[in-house]
């Protein structure tokens, strides 16, 4: 389809990205770069080309840039597109079981489609598609989707779904990801048998004849649509491809090492958008992150629980809605990376890692230490600098709490009203200290010097905290204070021991170096070493910085 930009489109360059206004509304596009993309691509956009001819012979990076800043504005609903008349002419194949399959048939002949073949799926599955076939429908059960599925992808024919489980019909329009994915995606219960609806059929057909003329708006497209048993409720729901679905082998050295200099590269994430971003990972079914009120008080602070597609769950907290959710975010898709293994791509049972300050340097280390939902060493972060930074962090705090038996010495007490703090941490001092509730806090910045520091209310310990940035660590300390403050039962860490407890010194220790901490953990024999936790790469494609730090032996 040839691509031109609407006529009644504004575009306003802004610091810290583009402002598109169109038809339907204000919208916004990220990136330091975006307006100067989309200020060379304007001219070009007149309904000429198509995405392929605009593409034609440039390099991949460039190519990709391009496809990218095309969709972005497709999603601004800034562009128009011939739409494709050729729907009618499609030779379709229309395949599943009675009575759905009448149902189907029914509703692609009065859609205008001529040509139908019908395939009755009720005694053997599809091994093969006819010759010259443009277009399939199939209607079913999950297991019967699968070898259509595959077959359709082996020849790059256009499928469209209705797939009939024990609670609901899902409809899978030719854009949306494949019943494999979603079937792993919501789990095991997806493989029941049930009734389809009534009208399922002629929804299937639509949705498929809009996506291939192109009559789908941006904000629609490549969504499922679940039909719920009993009550005909109908729901848009987000599915990314999921990566067991997908062929998979292991990296070489070479190619781990190409993808360490990418995340290097890559683009610092904006926090404002950072929930925008993340959008596709959301759903409430089908999503790897569901987010859910947490059922605690929300009067000093606000309070996210997002739930992981294995049950798990996270709490995120801040001052408003949006912070909770961005925290509780965080947090769930740290834990998911962590969690997520495809054995495919072990190169036996170890995985690659990059040692932290010689990012250039790659040895395997065990799977073992690194995915599971325990451990040290998890981060996220704006850049990927910045996660090993909280990464390294991490391990460091675990090293300190670890020797704090052995340890005679006591840490000593710094007066909280006299640190510096970020926005919010003085938001949360304030709140504290107007409740008479500052906690005790000790400084246990070790020999790595990364500062970390012991919250205590009373005989509790709230918790323990660590960054390069102590303002940061700090903050994050108050926040839980505030938690463990409205909801006690947040914020109950192994207790710091009172001979531990010291006296007072004024200021905490000054901001931790990554290169000096690394530096410093090689002199003692060992070496911090970074894993990305990639291996479901549609969610890394959206959060790239997600890893896990180990420390091995150097």
């Amino acid at each position: 389809m040839r691509l031109r930009m609407r006529d009644d489109v504004y575009l306003a360059p802004a610091g810290d990205g583009l402002r598109v206004l169109t038809h339907r509304g204000l919208a916004r596009i990220d990136g330091a770069a975006i307006a100067g993309w989309v200020d060379r691509l304007t001219p070009f956009l007149d309904g000429r080309y198509t995405i392929g001819e605009l593409t034609a012979g440039m390099p991949p990076g460039r190519e990709k840039a391009v496809r990218r800043v095309v969709e972005l504005l497709r999603t601004c609903d800034a562009l128009e597109e011939d739409r494709d008349d050729s729907y009618a002419g499609r030779a379709a194949v229309v395949a599943g079981v009675e009575p759905m399959l009448g149902q189907l048939v029914r509703a692609a002949s009065a859609s205008g489609l001529r040509d139908i073949t019908v395939l009755d799926l009720s005694s053997a599955a599809v091994t093969d598609l006819p010759a010259g076939t443009d277009l399939v429908f199939y209607a079913g059960d999950g297991p019967s989707a699968l070898p259509l599925e595959r077959a359709c992808a082996e020849r790059a024919i256009p499928l469209a779904l209705m797939v009939v489980t024990g609670e609901a019909t899902w409809l899978l329009p030719p854009a949306a990801p494949g019943w494999d994915d979603a079937r792993r995606r919501m789990g095991v219960t997806a493989e029941q048998g049930g009734t389809a609806p009534p009208g399922a059929a002629a929804s299937l057909v639509q949705a498929a004849y809009r996506e291939l003329t192109g009559a789908v708006p941006p904000a629609e497209r490549g969504l499922l649509v679940r039909i719920e048993q009993g009550t005909w409720r109908r729901t848009r729901h987000s599915c990314l491809p999921h990566p067991l679905a997908r062929p998979a082998s292991p990296r070489s050295r070479e190619e781990f090492l190409r993808r360490v200099r990418d995340l290097l590269a890559g683009e610092r994430l904006d926090q404002e958008s950072f929930l925008r971003r993340i959008a596709p990972c959301v759903d409430e079914r089908l999503g790897v992150v569901r987010f859910a009120e947490a059922d605690a008080p929300q009067v000093l602070v606000n309070l996210c629980r997002a739930v992981s597609p294995d049950g798990e769950a996270v709490i995120g907290a801040g001052f408003g809605h949006e912070a909770a959710h961005r925290d509780a975010a965080c947090r769930a898709l740290a834990a998911y990376g962590a969690r997520t293994v495809d054995p495919r791509r072990l190169v036996g049972s170890d995985v690659w890692a990059h040692e932290i300050d010689r990012p250039d340097r790659a040895r395997l280390v065990p799977a073992a230490d690194v995915f599971g939902s325990g451990g040290a060493g998890l981060a996220t972060g704006d850049s990927w600098v910045h996660a090993l930074g909280k990464g390294l962090a991490g391990q460091c705090l675990q090293m300190i709490i670890a020797g704090l038996a052995a340890r005679s010495a006591p840490f000593p007490r710094i007066d909280l009203t006299a640190v510096d703090l970020r926005q919010e941490g003085r938001r949360c001092r304030e709140v504290l200290s107007r409740l008479d509730e500052l906690p005790d806090v000790y400084d246990l910045t070790g020999p790595l010097g990364i500062p970390a520091f012991a919250y205590c209310a009373g005989e509790v310990t709230i918790g323990y905290f660590a960054d390069l940035d102590p303002a940061e660590a700090l903050g994050e300390g108050l926040r839980s204070t505030l938690v463990h403050l409205q909801s006690p039962r947040y914020g109950q860490a192994e207790p710091l021991p009172a001979r531990l407890r010291g006296p007072w010194r004024r200021t905490p220790a000054p901001a931790g170096d990554l290169a000096t901490a690394a530096s410093r953990l090689r002199a003692g024999g060992r070496v911090a070493l970074a894993v990305p936790l990639d291996h479901d790469q549609e969610v890394a494609a959206i959060m790239p910085y997600l890893t896990r730090m180990v420390v091995a032996d150097a």
